[in-house]
């Protein structure tokens, strides 16, 4: 009992120490673009019942177009909401959970962060007990204290976005999972698959991937006895395509898949990648025999993990378009990772104590090279640097607004749109999309914002931007922007490019 009570003392303090590294500044700085949309979606639910494709009468555009519009106002449709009203780009259990809270305590930068952050605190217990049950209670408060003291896992976790939710699930499947092949039991086939659920309906690419995981162990479990495997799992099976495939449909998500990029053919691109699977499955299926054959994995949940880690890797890139194919989409792969390294560092310790140097000194250098890989994948500074913080947009606010802007200026930005709708009640739209007629023709004042930092045109993902946008014939704002006055300013380390156009009287 003494010793129980040591080991809750240790990781409450964990725990807590974990929730005062992840509150450290989560209201000092503005909602960058992602954050934004995500609260929006969630006042949308509190407005209407869903997520949709309009905020405050116009649309919202999240990534690049190549939809042509029949507005007169917009030359391209919202790619996101093309054929449907609702969102469909995510899943919405992350904007439900957000709405609650914003429906108690209203909107701030402190009371839309606090909710994801305290989701993440039982990211941190959960690796304990998966940890404590799978290995070792030094294990489980090991693996806890790495993930809760993870530089990247704070960064990610403090954000208002889907992070913080799909670490969680993705862990909880695991948990579940693994649970299950100790004991079949019912109830852990209905947690397992309740989570899987949830988890669709957070982030699709994680919850694909959890699913193939689940899928290939129950199969590698069952012998690959396709008839063992539909026998245990088809009511399961028809729970979750009831709980999923039913947004699908409502979300017109098949519109979604098969949108035209850029006049390719996506339906090659998808039997392309149909390909691919079943190359990489039998792939992966000599790997894993091989790791067990030579010995390599020795403990089951050990195997567990590696398999999950692969298939992840795997599985996601294929799913994730190219724009959003960033280290922040591998994020439920950090408990895997810290459960990893705690088990590697236990037995470094271990061996070190029976005099196994050699043993020993592999394991501490798995764990190095593990750390080493993690930071060069994570590290990204311009992500860091220019896209998440953008307190910039209320400096070049306050000069604008100083300037005598009215609720008939009209304020076009390049980026961060979401952030400025809402922040500030000012006509605003992002500039791209635009018809030039329509920005030409604009009787009174205007402002056109570019984050100097930020050349969209200059990005090397987005090629396609270049010949839709960014060629000086088709920028539709060039002509505009001759009778405009321009300023640059700087704030902080961040350059902002300012037009100021008068109205045409």
């Amino acid at each position: 009992m003494k010793k129980n009570k040591t080991e809750i003392i240790i990781l409450g303090l964990i725990v807590i120490v974990g929730f005062g590294l992840r509150l450290i500044g989560i209201d000092k700085h503005l909602l960058w673009h992602d954050e934004a949309e995500t609260v929006i979606n969630a006042q949308q639910i509190l407005d209407v019942g869903y997520p949709n494709g309009e905020y405050k009468g116009q649309p919202i555009f999240e990534n690049g177009s190549y939809i042509p519009s029949a507005s007169e106002k917009y030359e391209y449709e919202s790619t996101n909401y093309f054929g449907s009203k609702y969102e469909r780009n995510k899943g919405w259990l992350t904007y439900y959970f957000l709405a609650g809270f914003l429906k108690i305590f209203g909107f701030s930068n402190y009371s839309v962060r606090l909710p994801f952050v305290l989701l993440s605190l039982l990211t941190v217990i959960l690796i304990f007990f998966l940890g404590q049950a799978a290995f070792s209670v030094q294990v489980g408060l090991l693996a806890a204290s790495i993930h809760a003291f993870n530089f990247w896992a704070i960064f990610y976790e403090q954000q208002t976005r889907y992070y913080a939710l799909f670490i969680l699930l993705s862990l909880l499947v695991f948990y579940f999972y693994h649970r299950l092949q100790n004991q079949r039991k019912l109830l852990n086939y209905f947690y397992l698959t309740v989570f899987l659920v949830l988890l669709f309906h957070t982030h699709i690419v994680a919850a694909a991937c959890a699913l193939v995981f689940v899928i290939y162990n129950e199969l590698v479990a069952f012998r690959f006895n396709i008839v063992k495997f539909y026998a245990s799992w088809k009511y399961w099976l028809l729970f979750y395509l009831l709980c999923t495939l039913s947004w699908w449909l409502l979300v017109n998500g098949f519109l979604g898949v098969f949108l035209p990029k850029n006049g390719g053919d996506f339906y090659l691109w998808w039997l392309f990648i149909l390909a691919s699977f079943c190359l990489a499955y039998y792939v992966f299926r000599l790997f894993v025999k091989q790791f067990y054959k030579k010995k390599f994995i020795q403990n089951q949940t050990i195997g567990l993990l590696v398999n999950y880690l692969v298939i992840y890797v795997i599985v996601a890139p294929w799913l994730i378009p190219g724009e959003s194919l960033v280290a922040r989409m591998f994020l439920p792969l950090f408990p895997i990772l810290a459960l990893m390294i705690a088990y590697l560092i236990y037995q470094f310790a271990t061996l070190f104590l029976e005099k196994l140097y050699l043993k020993a000194t592999v394991r501490i250098f798995l764990c190095f090279m593990i750390f080493i890989l993690l930071q060069i994948f994570f590290y990204n500074s311009h992500y860091q640097n220019h896209m998440t913080e953008v307190d910039w947009i209320g400096n070049i606010m306050q000069v604008i607004e100083s300037q005598g802007a009215d609720d008939q200026t009209l304020i076009l930005v390049d980026s961060n749109e979401p952030s400025y709708l809402l922040y500030y009640d000012y006509q605003t739209d992002l500039v791209w999309p635009l018809r030039k007629s329509y920005i030409d023709d604009w009787p009174g004042r205007m402002y056109l914002i570019f984050n100097y930092d930020m050349d969209w045109c200059s990005a090397s993902y987005f090629e396609d931007w270049q010949q839709l946008y960014c060629l000086p014939d088709r920028r539709n704002y060039s002509e505009k922007i001759k009778s405009c006055a321009k300023e640059l300013f700087t704030f902080a380390d961040k350059r902002i490019l300012l037009y100021s156009c008068l109205a045409k009287n």
